[in-house]
């Protein structure tokens, strides 16, 4: 009897070794996701800079528009008329690209906080993965230690 049960722990160890090798399987995938959502991240970050840089690349664009159409000469009625409408268009293109600009900065960096959660998710989720291998390691090595010893005959205890 003491044989059987020493032969169902063994199978029953060899069962959990399996099941600890699946787990640290999907550990390692996770921890290839994770990466690779850091990898993604990290170019949304630099989408989001290129963006707030072009958004300010507008802004003085959009200033020195304002300063030229101040400037433009006033003898000629026409030539100044066509001039401003010219600045005044100038100036609505710049603002449409600032609008565009700041809703592709919006964008993005909710893209990031998304990322930043989803990021977070992973993480923990790999951890909890990794205790759980840990803890399933120290079963089985309790499981092995109990199936590998020898039952004590009543000689050995007396």
């Amino acid at each position: 009897m003491e044989k059987d049960l020493a032969a169902r722990l063994k199978e029953l160890s060899e069962a959990f070794e399996d099941e600890t090798d699946r787990t640290k399987g999907m550990a390692d995938i996770i921890d290839e996701i994770a990466e690779m959502l850091h990898r993604v991240k990290e170019r949304a970050e630099l989408g989001a800079l290129q963006t707030r840089l072009a958004a300010d690349a507008l802004d003085r664009i959009e200033e020195a528009a304002e300063e030229l159409e101040k400037l433009l000469p006033g003898e000629d009625a026409k030539d100044s008329e066509e001039a401003r409408l010219l600045a005044s268009d100038t100036i609505d293109e710049i603002m449409n690209g600032k609008t565009v600009a700041k809703e592709a900065k919006a964008a993005l960096e909710e893209l990031l906080n998304s990322v930043d959660d989803m990021d977070t998710m992973i993480r923990e989720t790999e951890e909890l993965s990794r205790q759980q291998v840990h803890s399933m390691e120290e079963i089985t090595e309790s499981m092995e230690h109990i199936a590998g010893q020898e039952p004590c005959s009543e000689e050995k205890m007396a």
